[in-house]
């Protein structure tokens, strides 16, 4: 996991001067943490760490106007977040995840023009309200 966690810090370094690497580095320390993951899927920490990458890449997409890209990747992360949220609603570190790839997801939407027509055959807003209510009032 080490491995991985320094991809993660190269994809950051790298994410203002050159996104082509940023990708491939934020790529590489995805399949990494994945097949970790994949050995020890009821691992919560396990994957909250894809869920990092998930949400690093996608701001790193949406960034780059690849927009549907980055919709999945959020919509990714947010499935795998929801288990551990669910299963330790006591632990704020969850809903914050939770709440930054909503916010991240909205962005996408709004910026794609797509957040009406998402808004209409989702529930897409209730969710983005539940996730203004996921930070206890003395973490946000």
């Amino acid at each position: 996991m080490q491995q991985a966690g320094a991809y993660v810090l190269l994809g950051l370094r790298l994410s203002a001067s050159n996104r082509l690497e940023s990708e491939e580095a934020y790529r590489q320390a995805l399949k990494m943490r994945q097949e970790a993951l994949s050995e020890e899927p009821g691992n919560s920490s396990l994957a909250l760490d894809v869920v990092q990458v998930l949400e690093l890449l996608a701001n790193l997409l949406q960034d780059s106007q690849r927009v549907d890209e980055a919709e999945q990747l959020y919509g990714q992360a947010l499935a795998l977040c929801s288990g551990p949220a669910a299963d330790h609603p006591n632990v704020p570190l969850y809903r914050a995840f939770q709440g930054s790839l909503y916010r991240g997801l909205g962005v996408v939407l709004a910026n794609a023009n797509r957040l009406q027509r998402r808004q209409s055959r989702t529930t897409l807003m209730p969710n983005l309200k539940s996730a203004l209510c996921l930070c206890p009032s003395d973490v946000c």
